[in-house]
C-alpha cells in the first residue's frame, strides 16, 4: 500500500484497529529515553515491529560517533533480552552508522540502512519509521533505495517548533545531524515532526511513579530494569541516605504514542511542508506536500501517554510465558 503523499490519507490508516508496521532507529545508548520507546513498541499489541536500528550519537559517554553507534546496539540488545529473552517475535536488531552523513549526497553505509530499504520494499502496507535519535541511518536509507519514499512514513523526534527561536530548528538530534535532516525533508517522503522544545520535552516522569507503576514485580524484568536506569542516570532516588525526588522527560515515547493513537497523544497541524537550512533554520519547500507538526496540550496529553504506557507494561513477561 502507497500513502500517495496524502496526509489525510496517512493519517485515517493510523486511526484504524490494523496493526501498524514499524521500524524504531534508536540511539539507546545515550540516555535513557530510548529503553521506554523500544519496551512500548515492542510489547504495544498493534505495533508490528519490524526491526530496532542502531543509531549515531556522541556526549560525553562515549569517545566516538562510531562508539555511540556500538553502545546504541548493544543496549538495545540488552533492553529486548529484558522483555522477549527467546525473540519469540523475531524482531532483528541491526547496526547503524559509524558516522553522521558528510554531505546530502553520501550515504553511510551500513547494515541498518539497507536492511531499512528491503524491509520497506517487501512490506505489503506503510511502514512507519520512527527516528528517535539522529537520522543518518533513514537517510542513507533514502539514498541507497529512495523508491521508499513512497510507502514509507517518518515520525521524528527533534527540532523545535518553526515559530520559537527566531525560526531555529536546533536541538540535540537535529543538530548534530543537519545534513541526514536535510535531506529526509527534502525528499518528499512525508514528516510527522514531534518537537523537542515545549512539545516532547513535556513527557516528563517522576520519581514515585516510576516506582509505583515500574517496580515491585508490576511491570516485570523490564520495568525493574527502566527503574534501574531512572535511578543510576543522574537522578538517583536517594542521596547519603536522603531522600531525591526527580522529575525527567522521556522524550521519545511520544513517537510511538502518535502511531498507538495521534488524535488522542496529541494535538497535532497539518502545514506546507518544510526543511531546513545549512545552519538548521526552518525554510519552506513549495513542493505542494505537507507535513504533520505535532503539539502538546502539556498535563492532559502527558497524562494520557503515560497511562497507556504504564497499561502497556501491565503484561511486560509474557513473552517469558510459554
Amino acid at each position: 500500500m502507497n500513502h500517495d503523499f496524502d496526509i489525510e490519507k496517512i493519517l485515517e490508516h493510523l486511526r484504524t484497529c490494523k496493526h501498524k508496521k514499524l521500524i524504531l532507529d534508536t540511539d539507546t545508548g545515550c540516555e535513557i529515553d530510548d529503553q521506554f520507546a523500544i519496551t512500548y513498541a515492542l510489547l504495544a499489541d498493534d505495533i508490528d515491529l519490524l526491526a530496532i536500528t542502531a543509531a549515531p550519537f556522541y556526549n560525553p559517554r562515549v569517545d566516538s560517533v562510531k562508539s555511540g553507534t556500538k553502545a546504541s546496539y548493544d543496549e538495545i540488545l540488552h533492553v529486548h533480552s529484558r522483555i522477549d529473552p527467546e525473540n519469540k517475535l523475531n524482531t532483528p536488531v541491526y547496526l547503524g552508522a559509524d558516522d553522521y552523513m558528510k554531505n546530502q549526497f553520501t550515504p553511510q553505509i551500513c547494515e541498518a540502512a539497507e536492511n531499512i530499504g528491503r524491509i520497506v520494499n517487501e512490506a505489503d502496507d506503510i511502514v512507519y519509521i520512527a527516528m528517535i535519535g539522529c537520522y543518518t541511518n533513514v537517510a542513507s536509507a533514502i539514498l541507497l533505495h529512495p523508491e521508499i519514499i513512497d510507502k514509507a512514513v517518518i515520525v521524528m523526534i527533534g527540532g523545535q517548533k518553526p515559530y520559537m527561536f527566531d525560526g531555529d530548528a536546533n536541538e540535540y538530534n537535529l543538530g548534530q545531524d543537519r545534513n541526514a535532516a536535510r535531506l529526509i525533508m527534502s525528499s518528499g517522503i512525508p514528516v510527522v515532526t514531534i518537537p523537542a522544545g515545549e512539545c516532547s520535552e513535556q513527557l516528563y516522569t517522576f520519581t514515585g511513579e516510576m516506582y509505583y507503576f515500574c517496580s515491585e514485580g508490576r511491570s516485570g524484568k523490564i520495568g525493574n530494569y527502566l527503574v534501574e536506569r531512572y535511578d543510576e542516570q543522574e537522578f538517583p532516588s536517594y542521596v547519603d541516605g536522603k531522600c531525591n525526588s526527580c522529575i525527567r522527560t522521556i522524550w521519545d515515547i511520544g513517537a510511538i504514542a502518535f502511531i498507538r493513537n495521534p488524535d488522542k497523544a496529541m494535538k497535532y497541524f497539518i502545514e506546507d511542508s518544510k526543511t531546513i537550512d545549512a545552519a538548521g533554520k526552518w525554510r519552506p519547500l513549495n513542493n505542494g506536500r505537507k507535513m504533520i507538526m505535532a503539539d502538546y496540550n502539556s498535563r492532559t496529553q502527558r497524562n494520557i501517554i503515560y497511562s497507556d504506557f504504564f497499561n502497556v507494561l501491565k503484561d511486560a513477561d509474557k513473552y517469558y510465558k510459554n
